[in-house]
């Protein structure tokens, strides 16, 4: 994939924090203009779902989330290193 325009993101499920059980969907498809709700208690990873979409996670972080951009392509490199040229909108 080169640095297109980003028209869906992709969160393959990972491992939740009760124990590293498997979570409970297989994954969540995000496009442009969706509004979405992430609601739980404190301490049942809210910012972390928030911060895998950020950093497109890899299954490189302590939840094993992989985030596939336009299907089910990874990131490109330069939206992993430079933010600033990701185009998410």
């Amino acid at each position: 994939m080169n640095s297109e325009r980003i028209e869906e993101i992709t969160v393959l499920s990972g491992k939740n924090r009760a124990g590293g059980e498997p979570e409970n969907f297989d994954e969540i498809i995000i496009r442009p203009g969706d509004t979405l709700s992430i609601v739980g208690p404190t301490g049942s990873g809210k910012s972390a779902f928030i911060t895998d979409i950020e950093i497109f996670a890899r299954n490189d972080t302590a939840t094993g989330r992989t985030i596939l951009v336009n299907g089910a392509h990874p990131p490109p490199e330069d939206y992993i290193r430079d933010p600033a040229k990701n185009r998410w909108h």
